[in-house]
């Protein structure tokens, strides 16, 4: 009988026990850098149109950057001034 495999066992219970009750840290970054702004336009086609899903994730810097637009015109009319924007700069070939 090996007594090793059944401590190592608890021992492995007990390290993923501890691991899940133990609070994840907060980020204190965004992933990519402070100063990114990721997009995704997603597209979706159906018959007789062409849709575009347009996404911004900003970082830190660009999202303090942004708080006076936000601040002046609220969110959706910033949202949409954002897209329309995006749409203008945008191109289908």
């Amino acid at each position: 009988m090996n007594l090793l495999r059944p401590v190592a066992a608890g021992t492995a219970l007990l390290a993923a026990t501890a691991l899940a009750l133990v609070p994840a840290a907060e980020a204190s970054a965004h992933p990519l850098g402070n100063f990114t702004v990721n997009r995704y336009d997603g597209l979706v086609a159906a018959p007789g149109e062409l849709r575009v899903h347009h996404v911004e994730d900003l970082a830190e810097i660009p999202a303090t950057q942004a708080a006076p637009g936000l601040a002046r015109l609220g969110r959706d009319a910033w949202a949409r001034e954002r897209c329309a924007a995006a749409a203008r700069d945008g191109e289908v070939r």
